[in-house]
């Protein structure tokens, strides 16, 4: 059996308390121990990381223009407005 501690407190520090600076790089953690069953991995967790990797993604979007889509059909004014 592969002793935990080593990949663990990578994470988190002695009394349990997660010390990285971004909740994303638990992805890494999360991938390493996936499919020991000595490790369980609570659902709102998983709820904090992917909200936290959605900030992370909208971050990155921001400030990109919005690329117009190749139509062959005519809109209506409506629709051709991007903005709103």
């Amino acid at each position: 059996m592969k002793d935990l501690k080593p990949v663990l407190k990578k994470y988190f520090n002695d009394k349990g308390e997660f010390i990285a600076k971004d909740l994303a790089v638990i992805m890494g953690l999360m991938a390493k121990l996936h499919g020991d069953k000595r490790v369980r991995i609570r659902k709102n967790l998983l709820k904090r990381v992917d909200y936290r990797l959605q900030i992370l993604q909208q971050k990155n979007l921001s400030g990109q223009p919005i690329p117009k889509p190749d139509l062959s059909a005519r809109l209506y004014p409506y629709q051709a407005d991007i903005r709103g």
